[in-house]
């Protein structure tokens, strides 16, 4: 399975056309898994138009602003097997 998670949040491109290029995706490849990364009330219209494989799309409701924060150290040389 190839995991793919598109960002719908501040793109160039319109929600419909990048929502319908991942659609266009997963008919073309049954092994793909789309996460769309959006405000749920933009692309389920676009969505509800197109046929696909539900169990092949994830959606990520990103209506509030979403923060993720970090704070992991870097590995140590020694922690790194080569």
């Amino acid at each position: 399975m190839i995991k793919i998670v598109v960002d719908l949040m501040g793109a160039d491109k319109p929600a419909n056309e990048l929502v319908s290029g991942a659609i266009d995706a997963i008919n073309e490849n049954s092994d793909l898994m789309v996460t769309l990364c959006a405000k749920k009330d933009i692309i389920m219209p676009v969505l509800e138009t197109l046929s696909y494989n539900k169990d092949q799309v994830e959606i990520i409701d990103c209506s509030e602003l979403q923060i993720m924060i970090f704070q992991q150290r870097p590995l140590e040389k020694s922690q790194i097997q080569a």
